[in-house]
Formats: structure tokens, sequence, C-alpha cells
């Protein structure tokens, strides 16, 4: 039980590394056209893609960063920060990080989904990769972890050293 803390800035500093994965992928009629990770949605990116001109022409797009993908990733950070701080505080506060990274993914989900809905007329479909998937889980895992800390603080009896005589 004593460990469990330390796992939580673990699975947080997991979280982080899965931005740099593969995040969303955008295709048209069934033709992946632009692939993003997690760090290119928080800080921006030029995107080369097919053209409407037809086969053989490309365009280049710049993609600004999303401010939820942002959100995510500084929370998830602070998450890890908060995963040394001991006691009760400590879990609290990484529980909340984990939660509003977790939403802030959920919301960013939504929001990629109905831009590409309102922009392509449902031409476009939005497919969530292995760093989003493993992402939303594993803050899912620490929000979860934190409060099971948290609620049983109370609970944990340190084992005293026997005296020997």
């Amino acid at each position: 039980m004593k460990t469990l803390p330390t796992y939580s800035a673990g699975i947080f500093v997991v979280a982080a590394l899965s931005f740099l994965l593969p995040f969303v992928a955008a295709s048209c009629n069934g033709q992946k056209v632009i692939q993003l990770t997690g760090l290119e949605l928080v800080t921006g990116t030029r995107v080369q893609a097919p053209s409407s001109y037809g086969y053989g022409y490309t365009t280049h797009r710049d993609v600004a960063p999303e401010p939820l993908a942002v959100l995510a990733i500084v929370v998830t950070l602070a998450g890890i920060a908060l995963g040394f701080v001991k006691g009760g505080p400590g879990s609290i506060l990484s529980a909340i990080s984990g939660a509003v990274a977790f939403i802030s993914l959920l919301l960013l989900q939504s929001k990629l989904n109905s831009d590409a809905a309102r922009e392509g007329g449902n031409i476009f479909k939005i497919d969530y990769l292995t760093g989003f998937w493993i992402a939303l889980v594993l803050l899912a895992i620490a929000t979860v972890l934190n409060l099971y800390l948290l609620a049983n603080k109370r609970k944990v009896i340190e084992p005293k050293p026997e005296v020997l005589s």
C-alpha cells in the first residue's frame, strides 16, 4: 500500500508520453488524409494533405493548437509533480488532475468529431489512435487510484518494527 502513491506519478508519466504516439487520424471516403500525434495537437503543426484537385496534388494546411489538448497535457504534467506530494492533499490534487485531463480528452474528442462533421459534411471521419486511448485509460486509472488512496488514507496502519530483546 505504501508504494501506491508512487505508481500515481508513474501513471501520469506514461500518460504524458502517450502524447508522443499517433493520437488522431482523419480519413475521407476511407482513405487516411492526416495523422497527428498528441504533441502535434498541443503545439500545432503544418500537414501535407491530398488536394481536392485530384490524385497527385497535395496542399499544405496549418493545424492550430487545440486548447483542450493543451489543457490535457498541462494537467497531466501537473499530475506527475502532484504524484510526489505526500498525504491527502497530494491524492486529492492528483485525482483532480487526472479527472480534468480525462474530461478534457473527452471534450477534445467531441470537438474534433463535430468539427469534422461541420467542415466535411460527414465525408470526414476521425479515428482515435493508440496514443489517445492509452492517455484516456491511464488518466482514468490515475483518477481512480488517487481517489482510492484518499478514501483509504485513514485505514492504512504502518507496521511497527519489532523490538528484539
